[in-house]
């Protein structure tokens, strides 16, 4: 019965974020314009391939979290404080990486038309803070998912794709349709988001204190995480080639 709860809660919380996405995206063609929306797409594909810079940080940290349920507590903290040491900066070390290549690609690779081109790399450099919040969350996602919180999480998550949708639409309605402002108020709504998913933490996976990350934790952590990355990035190449 739980496994069948667990994967019930696990499909619908998908099912309506996508439901949200096509009742929003009329919504911000309408409020900002195909190019505007054409560049913001673009640009959340691009942090979304950046997401590899996580190293399956998320899916590490939630088998051994899951592992740990009959430990000690100073293990569960050690685990928490490496992963989030880790995944801090990966992201950070994602978002220079971004940057650079964004700040390359513009004019080079893409280029986007007169109308809006001042307000396209401002809001770059913001999307590139987005990469961090992505890689902070995975990992309070796997700590979720090891303690088997699935109603918790999946209403987190839709949560969270509501906010980032309808944030740069009201941001757009009443305040301004430029990039930057879009891109600040998904930004906000993520930062939010995750500042109530490790309330949620704290209260599931209670922290006695904060240790120092562990050496030890992080090289699990990175040989868990490198596989489950690796076979990530190879399983979508190995289809076409099939």
């Amino acid at each position: 019965m739980r496994i069948t709860r667990n994967a019930i809660v696990n499909l619908v919380g998908p099912l309506l974020q996508i439901g949200v996405g096509l009742i929003t995206i009329p919504m911000y063609l309408a409020a900002i314009g195909e190019v505007r929306y054409g560049v913001l797409a673009v640009a959340w594909i691009l942090t979304g391939h950046f997401g590899l810079f996580e190293l399956g940080m998320g899916r590490a940290t939630a088998y051994s979290i899951a592992r740990s349920q009959t430990s000690e507590a100073t293990v569960r903290e050690e685990i928490l404080s490496t992963a989030l040491f880790l995944s801090g900066m990966l992201g950070a070390i994602g978002s220079l990486v971004f940057i650079v290549v964004v700040y390359y690609a513009y004019g080079v690779v893409f280029t986007v038309g007169n109308v809006i081109e001042s307000e396209v790399i401002p809001a770059l450099t913001w999307i590139a803070l987005t990469i961090p919040i992505a890689t902070l969350s995975s990992v309070g996602r796997g700590v979720l998912q090891g303690l088997e919180c699935f109603v918790a999480l999946n209403i987190l998550e839709t949560t969270t794709v509501v906010l980032s949708q309808t944030a740069p639409l009201a941001a757009a309605w009443y305040v301004d349709a430029q990039l930057a402002n879009l891109v600040v108020a998904n930004l906000a709504a993520r930062t939010v988001c995750l500042i109530v998913m490790f309330a949620i933490i704290r209260r599931k996976l209670p922290v006695r204190r904060v240790p120092v990350p562990s050496l030890v934790r992080a090289r699990a952590l990175l040989a868990f995480g490198g596989w489950v990355s690796l076979s990530s990035a190879i399983t979508p190449l190995l289809t076409p080639l099939d």
